[in-house]
């Protein structure tokens, strides 16, 4: 059985770009990458080296508040043509770097759930209902201001979080055109934003996993958390109700260790803890006494965790389907690219 709470993208990922390839490597450095400075403004990154070149280099590409590590000359001119052209085939696994080395991953996880090869045992995704809310804009050092929240703030804003988005430049205005479009006040276009984020970053991959494993038979079953603990910090906004990890509070027992929980927080904690058990014990996370969470099949039913808890339907099904379709045309235009360069 596998319980997957979506406190990070669902796979490992290695960026390749050839005839260049990228590698992640072991730099003897901590892994706090910087802002670095491109031809199209600064960008996020992580480590990477550059292989097939005279002298392969380690380069730092990501999280502010850290150095360069190194770059030379073909190494920033290397990068510098991924980003012109756009004509390599790329792949970005934020967070969890995975080699495909053939034995252990012997592709990448969306090759496999494709093509349903892996063990179908039961399956539990959970995420949150603001993922990229008040603690991960903490976390990464998001640069997130109300006051100058135009297009062009936001659209600089995406180009420099592509490392943990994965949004091609080319691919920018399309997002901001159906996801913050329709408001001019700051403020929302604000919670808009953080809304992409969550969705790219959580929300999409979650259902994407969810129904390759439905789609291969794997018993599955998912829940979105939307509950404001009690034991946030007073710094984040009233209005965040399930932010990154919120539902490990109750997930931990945290309000039976804390003086002062109300009743309410406390029997939430006890719901939740019983669903983790049951899964763990059973493969499914229902059991008496505890409101029904459906089997994630084709109607797509998940568990809306809150107060009160109660079950619904298509999470984010119109998102999905259009990140989905969006990132299929992005795919496809380079396929086509790339035939025409190699020719």
């Amino acid at each position: 059985m596998v319980l997957h709470i979506m406190q990070a993208p669902p796979s490992g990922q290695l960026q390749y770009c050839s005839p260049i390839r990228t590698t992640l490597e072991d730099t003897g450095h901590p892994f706090s990458a910087p802002v670095v400075k491109t031809v199209h403004g600064k960008v996020l990154g992580k480590y990477i080296s550059l292989e097939r070149f005279k002298q392969p280099v380690a380069v730092s590409l990501g999280v502010p508040f850290a150095n360069l590590l190194l770059c030379s000359t073909t190494a920033c001119r290397a990068l510098e043509l991924h980003e012109k052209c756009d004509l390599l085939p790329s792949y970005s696994y934020p967070f969890l770097p995975t080699v495909i080395d053939g034995m252990v991953l012997p592709k990448t996880p969306e090759d496999i759930l494709a093509e349903k090869n892996f063990n179908t045992v039961p399956y539990m995704v959970g995420i949150n209902k603001q993922g990229f809310g008040w603690s991960m804009q903490m976390m990464i050092g998001f640069p997130l201001s109300e006051d100058k929240l135009d297009q062009k703030r936001i659209a600089s804003l995406l180009w420099q979080s592509f490392p943990i988005l994965n949004i091609s430049e080319s691919l920018i205005p399309a997002a901001i055109e159906k996801c913050l479009s329709g408001t001019e006040d700051s403020i929302k276009k604000k919670d808009l934003l953080l809304d992409l984020m969550g969705d790219v970053m959580f929300g999409v991959p979650s259902m994407t996993v969810s129904r390759g494993h439905r789609d291969a038979g794997a018993p599955t079953y998912m829940y979105e958390f939307q509950y404001r603990p009690s034991f946030v910090s007073d710094m984040r906004p009233k209005t965040m109700i399930g932010d990154h990890g919120d539902d490990l509070f109750s997930v931990w027992g945290a309000p039976f260790l804390k003086e002062g929980a109300s009743e309410e927080e406390t029997n939430l904690s006890k719901m939740v803890m019983k669903f983790w058990g049951n899964f763990a014990r059973n493969g499914n996370s229902n059991g008496e006494g505890l409101p029904h969470c459906p089997q994630y099949k084709q109607k797509e039913g998940y568990l809306q965790i809150r107060v009160p808890t109660q079950s619904s339907h298509r999470l984010k099904d119109k998102k999905v389907a259009f990140w989905t379709e969006l990132r299929a045309k992005k795919t496809a235009e380079r396929t086509t690219q790339r035939e025409h360069f190699e020719l």
